[in-house]
């Protein structure tokens, strides 16, 4: 009996210009949280080329924009390609919806919290962590920083900032790589309401304020505090591209366990308080900027717990902090850091891909999201 669909081909509902061959099962996710998640690399074949591609199906709630949905409004940008993962196509499965089985029995067609089957083909990235020298750290920072501006821009807000949710293209003109957001079905669009019952983003990786209030209006500042500890989880949990410590040991337990989001929230602070041993071996040249990092982070939310006593509002949220001013000064920090980390040069790309290449080499092939 088959358990997974490699080596399959199949055609593409509404697209006959287009067919799937599934190579590789990445990742599989599930309960309902997970939404039932399967993702697998696969070789999408159209107008006679092959393309490197993921197609991911899961679960998600009908009243929610699909992930194809969101794709479609931001990638007529140039400056999409740049930022985000290429989006070939998606679709619902007909009849898949908890209403749409109940309405065939002739049963209420109302479900509470209904789901549907949605499908969405993006192209396949690198995993980031393969992106695995000290000198990567400020490019991902850089690239990522302007991914978040990109879609705040265009009205979005990512939501789920993690080391699973970025990942890295090849580009063989220049030697170069592009660093890149995927999974956008957590996306949310500016003034919209919020129809999700739970949470949303990657534990480690959620912002302090979310922690302590996971229903709190989204803003900027969420998303970029989720890199921040996306950062700060690379260069103490990797060496090299991998990860060195089981879970009982894990160096970063505090930020994942126990499940208890204010007691995370906590932990998370403290490590900004005492900011000890912030990379392994591996990243400790890049330490003393990761620190001033740290810091500079640590003095605004400072600041912004200043005006909460100030004005007994304790739940108050400065724009200097999480709106567009409180980016625009992490943003500066990055331009006058003494790595400049909006900065590229030709050597430094060149290398990227020979890393790469030795990576590849290796066979290491695993999603990124299997960090935590």
């Amino acid at each position: 009996m088959r358990t997974h669909l490699c080596d399959l081909s199949v055609n593409i509902p509404d697209r006959e210009d287009l067919s799937l061959k599934f190579t590789k099962l990445l990742e599989r996710r599930t309960g309902l949280v997970g939404r039932a998640t399967l993702v697998y690399r696969a070789e999408l074949q159209r107008e006679g080329k092959t393309e490197d591609v993921v197609l991911k199906s899961s679960w998600q709630h009908v009243a929610r924009k699909s992930e194809s949905t969101i794709l479609t409004t931001l990638h007529p940008s140039s400056q999409t390609l740049g930022c985000i993962a290429r989006f070939f196509h998606g679709w619902e499965q007909q009849g898949a919806t908890g209403s749409s089985r109940r309405a065939r029995f002739g049963e209420p067609i109302t479900v509470a919290h209904d789901r549907a089957l949605r499908y969405t083909i993006t192209e396949y990235l690198n995993p980031i962590n393969e992106l695995s020298q000290p000198f990567h750290i400020p490019h991902i920072g850089w690239s990522v920083l302007q991914a978040i501006k990109f879609l705040n821009g265009r009205g979005w807000f990512h939501r789920d900032i993690s080391i699973g949710n970025m990942g890295f293209a090849i580009e063989p003109e220049c030697k170069g790589v592009l660093v890149k957001l995927h999974d956008f079905d957590l996306s949310k669009q500016h003034g919209s309401v919020s129809r999700t019952s739970h949470w949303t983003g990657t534990l480690p990786f959620m912002s302090i304020e979310l922690l302590r209030n996971p229903q709190m209006e989204h803003m900027i500042g969420f998303d970029m505090e989720a890199l921040l500890w996306t950062l700060l989880w690379i260069v103490r949990v990797y060496t090299d591209g991998k990860i060195m410590f089981k879970v009982e040991n894990h160096p970063l337990i505090r930020w994942f366990s126990p499940d208890d989001l204010r007691t995370l929230a906590s932990n998370k602070q403290d490590y900004l308080r005492n900011p000890e041993d912030l990379t392994n071996t591996w990243y400790s040249s890049i330490e003393p900027e990761l620190y001033q990092l740290v810091l500079t982070w640590y003095k605004m939310r400072e600041e912004q717990q200043e005006a909460r006593l100030k004005t007994r509002q304790f739940q108050l949220l400065l724009d200097t902090v999480y709106g567009m001013e409180g980016f625009i000064r992490i943003e500066d920090w990055m331009k006058a850091n003494e790595q400049q980390w909006n900065s590229h040069d030709a050597n430094g790309r060149a290398e990227v891909v020979d890393v790469v290449r030795d990576a590849s080499s290796e066979g290491n092939e695993k999603k990124g999201t299997e960090a935590v």
